[in-house]
């Protein structure tokens, strides 16, 4: 796999969050049961909920801007991947774009 144009900070969120969704073969939660994917199982659910609540406002909004910025940084990597021929500037404008008209922004 090429480089994808990913930072440092959205690799590791992304890794982050597959450690978190995958048991101890590496099958997203809910994939051995059914062969393909599906939502994350109930207690899953539940202890998400719970680590949610226990965080403090601040913490909240860092994890809001992590995920944010690894969103960020999927997207440019996909139209990088699409469109090899932009430049960065235009790939920023792109992903502006996309944040901005996404529906529920």
């Amino acid at each position: 796999m090429g480089n994808l144009g990913l930072t440092t900070h959205g690799v590791n969120a992304i890794v982050a969050c597959m450690r978190a969704m995958t048991d101890e073969q590496g099958r997203v939660a809910g994939e051995a049961a059914t062969g393909h994917l599906s939502p994350m199982p109930p207690p899953a659910v539940e202890l998400q909920r719970q680590l949610i609540r226990a965080m403090s406002p601040e913490r909240k909004v860092r994890a809001a801007e992590a995920l944010r910025a690894a969103a960020w940084d999927l997207k440019a990597a996909w139209i990088r991947s699409r469109h090899p021929e932009l430049p960065e500037a235009a790939v920023q404008d792109a992903v502006r774009r996309w944040f901005r008209d996404a529906p529920g922004a």
